[in-house]
Order: C-alpha cells, then sequence, then structure tokens
C-alpha cells in the first residue's frame, strides 16, 4: 500500500536561477526551523542525502516534490546538477567590453581581450582538451607567464574537471621537474621564450628537456620567441593556436562535480626538499575568491582589478 504523500508547506520559497535541488531544500529547512534531513526525509523518505537529489530523481519523486513544493515537475527536473551545468553559461559575461588588459614582455607588447574573445578561446581550449582525451581528474601543468592565454587554459581546464597546476618560466629545469613529476600530467602548457631585465630569455632548451621526462603532450603558447620552431621540435608537440584552430566557439560546458573536487595543485618552497603538493578544491577556492573580491575588496562589475 502507498504511503500517504507528503502536505504541501504552508510557505513555498521561489527557486533562484541556477539553484540546484539540495540548495532549495536545504533552504526550505531554514524557513521552517528543521534540520536539513528532517526536510528531506519529510520529502523523499528514500533518498540518502540532500546531494544525491542534486544528481538524479525519477519521475515520481519529481512530482512528489513539485506537489511539496507547489510546483510543476519541470521545474524540479531543471534543478538537478546536469541541467543546472549546461544551462550554467548564461553566467558567463559576454560583450565586447574589456575582460583582460595586458601588459607584457616589459612594456614590450600589449593587448586586449573581450569577453567575447575570452569565452571564445575557452571554448575551443576545452574542445582541445577533451579531443586530447583530457577529463574530470586529469593534471594539467603550465610553465607560463601570467597573461591572457594563461588564464583561458586554467578556466578551461576547470570547465571539463582537469587539475590545474602551474609555475613562472623563470623555474630551472630541476625545479619545474621537482614540481610536475609528482603529479603525471596529461598536458604540459608553455610560453616560447619571455623577457627579464630588458633581455630575451629563451626556454626551448629547458622545454626540450623537461618534456620527455614528463611523458605527455606539449602545447607552445607564443610570446616572446619562436613557438612554432619549439613545437616542432618536440616529439608530441603543438602550437595552441594551430590545435584549436579546428573547433568552433560554442557556449562552454560544465562538467559537474562536488564542492570538494580539486581546482589547484600547489606547492611548498621546497627549501626543505621536494616540493610538496597543495590541494585546493574548487568550492574552496570560489569562497575565498568571493571574500576577498567582493567583501573585502568590495570588487564588482566593471571595476578593474591589478
Amino acid at each position: 500500500m502507498r504511503e500517504a504523500e507528503p502536505q504541501r508547506l504552508p510557505v513555498c520559497l521561489p527557486a533562484v536561477a541556477n539553484e540546484l535541488l539540495s540548495s532549495w531544500i536545504g533552504r526550505h529547512a531554514a524557513f521552517h526551523a528543521v534540520p536539513p534531513l528532517v526536510m528531506l526525509r519529510h520529502c523523499l523518505p528514500e533518498v540518502s542525502s540532500l546531494q544525491a537529489t542534486d544528481l538524479h530523481l525519477n519521475g515520481d519523486q519529481e512530482i512528489r516534490l513539485a506537489n511539496m513544493f507547489a510546483t510543476e515537475p519541470a521545474v524540479v527536473r531543471r534543478m538537478t546538477s546536469t541541467n543546472v551545468a549546461q544551462s550554467s553559461h548564461r553566467l558567463i559575461k559576454h560583450g565586447p567590453q574589456d575582460a583582460l588588459i595586458f601588459r607584457g614582455g616589459e612594456d614590450k607588447m600589449s593587448y586586449r581581450w573581450s569577453w567575447d574573445q575570452l569565452h571564445s578561446t575557452i571554448s575551443k581550449l576545452q574542445q582541445t582538451f577533451r579531443a586530447m582525451g583530457i577529463g574530470k581528474g586529469d593534471r594539467i601543468s603550465a610553465m607560463m607567464p601570467n597573461m591572457p592565454e594563461t588564464i583561458a587554459c586554467m578556466l578551461a581546464a576547470a570547465s571539463i574537471g582537469a587539475i590545474w597546476s602551474s609555475c613562472s618560466p623563470d623555474f630551472g629545469e630541476q625545479g619545474v621537474l621537482d614540481r610536475f613529476g609528482q603529479i603525471e600530467p596529461g598536458l604540459f602548457i608553455t610560453c616560447d621564450a619571455y623577457w627579464y631585465n630588458g633581455k630575451l630569455q629563451d626556454v626551448s632548451d629547458k622545454v626540450r628537456n623537461v618534456a620527455p621526462k614528463l611523458g605527455c603532450p606539449v602545447m607552445v603558447v607564443g610570446y616572446a620567441g619562436d613557438a612554432e620552431s619549439l613545437a616542432a621540435s618536440l616529439a608530441d608537440g603543438r602550437m595552441m593556436d594551430a590545435a584549436t584552430v579546428p573547433f568552433t566557439a560554442r557556449p562552454v560546458e560544465y562538467e559537474p562535480l562536488p564542492f570538494a573536487h580539486p581546482l589547484y595543485i600547489l606547492f611548498s618552497s621546497g627549501t626543505t626538499g621536494v616540493p610538496k603538493c597543495i590541494v585546493h578544491s574548487a568550492g574552496g577556492t570560489l569562497l575565498q575568491h568571493l571574500k576577498e573580491h567582493r567583501f573585502h575588496s568590495g570588487v564588482g562589475d566593471g571595476d578593474r582589478l591589478f
């Protein structure tokens, strides 16, 4: 005999755009002053945790939740992780306004990327990484300056659940290997050269020595040297521009991942031995940026952050 349907709540809260079911149920619990798991047991006694509601519900469960929260089953269905993730590209800013203003090479070069260009580059890189077989949990290491291409590569890696780790191109060969050698990257991204103290510092020989020991494909980003020659000299090398050419920009897709999924691998200084890995989660990093940028610094839309 089927159990009685749970009664509709006396007060129902509207869902927020791109909100997951676990958050929506949790907000109702807080509003009605009951523990979140008590609210979940009242709604769906057979479901083990709030997070489980984000992954998948069957049709009967969607109807029961919709009846209890005074909405439609289609609204409940849109709040599972797959549907929220596919719609979250609406949160990425678009338009011709500046997203990144770059001055590099000790004032020897400068250029700007619009939000549209940033989004387009991330999309093409995301597709490139996936075509190379890189996905959730794989590591991407980068020996790159602070430049727009580095940011785009990092964001593309995060979008597919890959884990990003980077260092400056002025690191010595052993310093690079001590760090990236530990994490077994699926891709090594590097520049061709950089400027320091008015002099061009070519990293081609360092890359040629490091790449075979990492044992993974290499993507070379043109910056201050001869990226094409460097890429051609590597056993499994390619230029970033050439690698992304086959792909057309489209809305960036996001792999649904838990709060604690690794986002970055940083390293200790290495002064007392081999550098130790320090893992930062995606959720923790997001909260830290929100705290520092929005609450501490008051950075908002249109402000410039150096």
